[in-house]
């Protein structure tokens, strides 16, 4: 079967790529610049917890320093910062699920009501995070597609 014309691989955005558009490719390529700064984004919020006493002031403002940063990497409009916000609380789970897991292991220490607490509470960090990290998202990439 001869290459038809169209397939061929042009710089016109959506021009076929065999089976794949070129606009496909750079939406993929935007997908992989919102999952990694979204994972940037969760990291600074975890490093923001680690330091002794100041913990209380950036601990709380990590998940919205996280998505601003995120959101300013990626360049995402309003529309799309959920999507850091969703990914951001994903990574978040990991964390969440490994403190409660460590909870059930220790039982003997620790009370099953403060155990159920802290479930309760693990999911209220991760939505925190979601609802922060979209707001920051939201306000840095604003903010960096105004300068633009």
């Amino acid at each position: 079967m001869p290459i038809k014309p169209e397939w061929l691989i042009r710089t016109v955005k959506g021009t076929k790529v065999g089976r794949f558009r070129v606009s496909d490719f750079q939406a993929s390529m935007y997908n992989q610049a919102v999952v990694k700064s979204s994972l940037i984004g969760f990291l600074i919020a975890l490093a923001m917890l680690a330091p002794p006493i100041i913990h209380f002031l950036t601990g709380p403002l990590g998940p919205l320093v996280g998505g601003f940063f995120a959101g300013t990497r990626a360049k995402v409009t309003v529309g799309k910062s959920p999507i850091i916000g969703i990914i951001m609380a994903l990574f978040m789970v990991a964390p969440i699920t490994i403190l409660i897991t460590f909870s059930s292991l220790i039982e003997n220490l620790l009370p099953k009501t403060f155990q159920n607490a802290l479930v309760i509470l693990g999911l209220g960090i991760i939505l925190y995070t979601l609802i922060m990290g979209t707001a920051g998202a939201a306000l840095g990439g604003a903010l960096i597609r105004r300068k633009s």
